[in-house]
């Protein structure tokens, strides 16, 4: 009995010398692992775009606007509505009027609605009908086409002077497009193309010149 007792204790105290050794061993480890080191966070600047500010196109002056205007108008047939309030800017036709075909294309302004308006304005007058309904351009290096809508155009048998096909109607935007790149030439060739056949001449200098200074003049009154 005294013996199971004294196996016992030093049982005891070789287990104690154990859990101490263990205990020292696992301090001694923790003191000499080295401190983990913050973690740096490494941030990644993005530039602000600096915002582009669109820079404004310089206007005429009213006074600028005007001047420019009047000089444009030069060689145009400029008459006024006092009734509609309405000034129309127009390509001449006195000086073709024995030509079978030509152009004269024009401008309505209404200066209280602020309301500016192309017109396309076409005129056959021969002794018999084609039927027009198309339009051929041919410059030195292109050849464009204007076609319009069927039934649209204006006829009228004149008493004794035979008949007249007119196409008077605002610009459309393709037909101004077409105009506005044939007049970068220096001559143009126009066919008028109908159902009973077609008719054909060269503009003059100063026709292509009036319609070109028509449509400078309408860029000016619009801006």
């Amino acid at each position: 009995m005294k013996m199971k007792y004294i196996i016992g204790i030093i049982v005891a105290f070789i287990f104690m010398v154990i859990v101490g050794v263990m205990t020292a061993i696992a301090v001694t480890t923790h003191l000499q692992q080295k401190p983990a080191e913050p973690k740096q966070e490494t941030t990644t600047s993005t530039p602000t775009p600096v915002k582009e500010e669109k820079v404004a196109k310089p206007t005429m002056s009213k006074a600028e606007k005007d001047a420019k205007i009047t000089e444009l108008s030069k060689g145009l047939e400029v008459t006024k509505d006092d009734m509609r309030g309405i000034i129309f800017y127009s390509v001449p036709t006195k000086s073709v009027r024995n030509r079978t075909i030509w152009v004269a294309p024009y401008i309505a302004r209404i200066d209280e609605k602020n309301h500016i308006t192309l017109f396309d304005n076409t005129i056959y007058h021969g002794d018999n009908w084609i039927f027009y309904q198309t339009i051929f351009l041919r410059t030195a290096n292109d050849r464009y086409r204007i076609s319009y809508q069927k039934f649209t155009a204006h006829q009228e048998v004149l008493t004794g002077d035979g008949v007249v096909e007119t196409y008077n109607i605002p610009m459309t935007e393709e037909a101004e497009s077409t105009w506005r790149k044939a007049l970068t030439s220096p001559s143009i060739r126009i066919r008028f193309t109908g159902e009973n056949g077609s008719q054909e001449r060269d503009l003059t200098t100063e026709e292509i010149q009036l319609i070109k200074r028509l449509f400078d003049l309408y860029d000016v009154l619009r801006a």
